[in-house]
């Protein structure tokens, strides 16, 4: 099985320094232009399954991808969500600090359990996606594509190569990049995660054991 993993375009400026997690916000037309892009970089494969958050963010990507490979519009997965900020929603890093004194923290302290915000923890969003990954497991081999968010693609990463919640800041997933995952007989395997696709097809980093047509 192969997973490739995408993540949303930039979204609009005035979202960009904010918590804005599990709620709509519009991308900017970089954003929409980083979707297109990594849809192209996907040309030539011929996925089994095309999956999406239900945020218009994603389901931009999502289609963007249906389109480019001639693929049935994108199954729709709540748990593919980005996660819930709870009352920092809308507010800056700052802004938090000074609304909500020792927030940051306790967070920081315990973030596999803490919900002081009265959203989720990171624990929260894992368990809701371990339940997507063992859906994926069940399912015979094949290429499947995932259009989510930043949270959603770490979570899905550190469950494939094992990575404890702590451990998901270290990974680098920028808006519209494409990460891909592959299992093989010795388990799952990280290929390369957070590639920010240009113009240029999948045969650009090919070298690094990304599917082609011949494979």
């Amino acid at each position: 099985m192969d997973l490739v993993l995408i993540r949303h375009g930039q979204v609009e400026a005035a979202q960009g320094d904010q918590f804005y997690g599990g709620i709509e916000v519009p991308l900017s037309d970089l954003g929409r232009e980083q979707a297109r892009a990594a849809a192209r970089f996907l040309r030539g494969l011929r996925p089994n399954g095309l999956w999406c958050s239900p945020l218009a963010r994603a389901r931009f990507g999502a289609e963007c991808v249906a389109q480019e490979l001639g693929l049935a519009a994108p199954q729709v997965l709540p748990e593919l969500c980005e996660i819930d900020r709870g009352r920092w929603v809308g507010l800056s890093k700052s802004e938090v600090l000074g609304a909500f004194p020792g927030d940051l923290e306790a967070h920081e302290a315990d973030p596999h359990e803490w919900r002081g915000h009265g959203g989720e923890s990171l624990g929260d969003l894992a368990s809701r996606i371990n339940a997507v990954w063992d859906d994926f497991e069940r399912r015979p081999a094949g290429l499947h594509v995932v259009v989510s968010h930043l949270f959603p693609t770490r979570c899905l990463i550190g469950r494939a190569v094992g990575l404890e919640v702590q451990q998901w800041r270290e990974l680098k997933i920028p808006t519209g990049s494409v990460s891909y995952l592959r299992r093989r007989d010795a388990g799952w395997e990280r290929v390369f995660a957070g590639h920010e696709p240009g113009e240029a097809g999948f045969s650009e980093v090919s070298s690094r054991g990304f599917p082609t047509t011949e494979s």
